[in-house]
């Protein structure tokens, strides 16, 4: 999860393609959720 989120980090076009699926899923880390989310794509 760790390496996934930096890929995402450091391809923000490609979280936001993502982003759907990542905000919807369960099974993932608190820190890795809507919080984390909104403060990448809101330092796009």
């Amino acid at each position: 999860m760790y390496k996934y989120r930096i890929y995402l980090e450091n391809n923000l076009k490609e979280y936001k393609k993502v982003c759907y699926y990542v905000d919807n899923a369960e099974d993932l880390e608190e820190s890795f959720s809507k919080e984390l989310i909104n403060y990448l794509l809101s330092n796009d």
